[in-house]
């Protein structure tokens, strides 16, 4: 993978993982927390506001952190 990605997604990792509360899913601010980390990090590291991708990776990252801090 490209380091520049690898880097991102790290960031991304790190960032969300210290936002996120209990049924944090179900709360529109909390939402809006996290597509706000995410439009950050991404202009942070120059990459054009694409709405698609921002989605694209707040469903993953809605999926795969569902029940994060409850696993954790």
């Amino acid at each position: 993978y490209d380091e520049k990605v690898i880097k991102i997604v790290k960031e991304l990792t790190q960032r969300i993982k210290s936002e996120l509360i209990v049924d944090w899913y179900r709360s529109e601010q909390s939402k809006a927390k996290v597509r706000s980390i995410i439009k950050r990090i991404l202009r942070k590291h120059k990459f054009k506001k694409d709405s698609k991708i921002i989605e694209l990776i707040f469903k993953q990252i809605e999926e795969i952190y569902k029940n994060y801090p409850l696993v954790a």
